[in-house]
Order: C-alpha cells, then structure tokens, then sequence
C-alpha cells in the first residue's frame, strides 16, 4: 500500500503520495549520496526556526553540490507532489515539476525546504520512526489478486 499524505506549509496545501518501493530505493540511494553533506549538516536545526539559522550549515552541505543536480534532485524527490493554490476563481492543482517550480515557490524559498521534508518523512517514514503508521489515506496502487480455494 501506498500512504499519501497533505499538509499546509505557506498557506499552500501540498498533497504527495509515497513512491513504490524499487522507486523509493534509487531516489534515496541518490538521495543519501549527493544530499548527505546537507542533510548532516542540517541534523541540528530546527525547520520550524528562521531559517536565517540554516545559513552557514545549509552553505556547508551545499559547496560542493553542482546548482542544476540540487534542482534535479528536488524535483525528483517530489515527482508525486501537487500543490492546491488558493486563487480567487477556485483551487488551481499544481504538479511540481520544472514548468510549475517557480509559479509554487516565487518568494518562497524556505518553502521548498519544508516541502522536501514533508516529502522525505512521508516516502522515508520508517527511518523517522513511523514505519508501522498507516493512516486512513492509504490507497493501494494495485490490489493483488487472491485465489479462492
């Protein structure tokens, strides 16, 4: 089964489901090889403080990361992500992804930092200590067939 999850950061519901697991595996295999300087260097700060804190260890676990592969990365973390904006006319569903990337996140860049970690914890529950949590918006993906004997 597949867990999908919501949560409002910004004023911006973002809905994300998890990954199937062969697809989970690779990303957090590419995850922990190029994210890992930044993710150890931000195991101490709050991601509910300023961010204005994360500076000098988000500058660390950055330097020798190249730009393009950052944003490459955050969007491969999030291919199973939709943001629903608020609009006058009515919700607008956004997938995130490079042609909707900057109409989320303009003027929001902490933003895409509390996304990705909303995302991670959902498609990396177990390493959070969650792994035995199924809430009620666990869907399957695909049911697998019995045989009646």
């Amino acid at each position: 089964m597949l867990l999908e999850e919501e949560k409002e950061i910004g004023g911006i519901r973002f809905y994300t489901k998890q990954l199937p697991a062969t697809r989970g595996f690779t990303l957090f295999t590419r995850l922990v090889k190029t994210a890992g300087p930044v993710i150890a260097a931000l195991g101490g700060v709050n991601p509910e403080a300023d961010m204005i804190s994360a500076i000098g260890p988000l500058a660390e676990g950055l330097k020798n990361l190249n730009p393009d592969e950052v944003v490459d990365l955050a969007l491969a973390v999030m291919v199973n992500t939709y943001a629903v904006i608020p609009e006058q006319s009515g919700d607008r569903k956004l997938d995130i992804n490079k042609a909707n990337f900057d109409r989320i996140f303009n003027g929001r860049l902490k933003n895409v930092f509390e996304v990705l970690a909303f995302v991670i914890k959902v498609n990396f529950q177990d390493f959070f200590g969650d792994s035995s949590q199924q809430t009620a918006s666990t869907v399957t993906e695909t049911e697998t067939p019995t045989i009646d004997e």
